[in-house]
């Protein structure tokens, strides 16, 4: 079992580059799967690294089925989001 992270005001964390975080409510870049971590404590570090404009209000971790591997990273699918109660968004992928 992993964690997906989700915000009620940017939805789903969908992953990051260069310094940028990728929301589902603000950019979902054609993601239709989310990084799932191994742990809330994992999670409250991660948001903790983020600068502080750029943190998370109100954010939860759902637990997931996830897939991967630890050198390419684990990943959980829309589907297994939605399974866990997680909402659903648009990966613009349609």
């Amino acid at each position: 079992m992993r964690y997906v992270l989700f915000d009620e005001e940017w939805g789903v964390f969908l992953g990051e580059a260069f310094g940028l975080g990728f929301w589902s409510k603000l950019d979902p870049v054609g993601q239709d799967r989310a990084p799932a971590f191994e742990s809330e404590v994992s999670i409250k570090e991660f948001i903790g690294g983020m600068v502080p404009k750029g943190r998370p209000k109100k954010w939860w971790a759902f637990p997931v089925e996830a897939s991967g591997s630890p050198e390419d990273g684990f990943y959980a699918s829309m589907e297994a989001c939605i399974k866990a109660g997680v909402p659903a968004w648009d990966s613009g992928l349609n």
